[in-house]
């Protein structure tokens, strides 16, 4: 997901309380599952890139 619907996620669960997955998916029009990932990545916005060795080295 993308980082705005991340926040509009952070902003409705302040501003409604707690809402479960089901709800947050039906009005963001998207899968459950693929919405319950981007609920647990909320905390790893700022994840560092792998560092990937080429074939050359």
């Amino acid at each position: 997901m993308h980082k705005d619907m991340s926040n509009q996620i952070k902003l409705m669960r302040e501003e409604f309380g707690l809402l479960n997955k089901n709800e947050l998916a039906r009005r963001f029009n998207c899968d459950r599952g693929t919405l319950g990932r981007s609920i647990a990545n909320l905390g790893n916005e700022l994840r560092k890139p792998r560092k990937l060795k080429s074939k050359l080295d």
